[in-house]
């Protein structure tokens, strides 16, 4: 079985060059939303599919854009994610919106 690495979200959604056109090729595909903040780079980044149903990637979210998109704000100790740890994502932890926030580098 395939496991993908943390490398492998980081092309899903490349960000446009200045230069390209507005023809550029993008991934047309339905994935959870995906937030990958432990790979040894300087900023986490969050990696989903827009309402065009096109993947997209950012790096400018807060706390709040996790909790309205992820999280009920009434229940934020309801189960919302798996997390997954180690080099091959052996170690898998549940989370609640509460957990999301204190794990990711930005927030704490």
């Amino acid at each position: 079985m395939m496991k993908p690495k943390n490398e492998f979200y980081k092309f899903l959604a490349k960000k446009p060059k200045k230069s390209s056109s507005m023809h550029e090729r993008k991934l047309h595909l339905w994935i959870p939303d995906t937030i990958v903040y432990n790979d040894g780079s300087n900023q986490p980044f969050w990696v989903y599919t827009g309402s065009d149903g096109i993947v997209r990637k950012t790096e400018d979210f807060t706390e709040k854009d996790i909790i309205s998109k992820m999280a009920n704000q009434f229940k934020l100790d309801e189960l919302i994610c798996i997390a997954k740890q180690g080099s091959d994502g052996a170690v898998v932890e549940l989370l609640n919106a509460r957990d999301i926030v204190t794990k990711i580098p930005m927030f704490s």
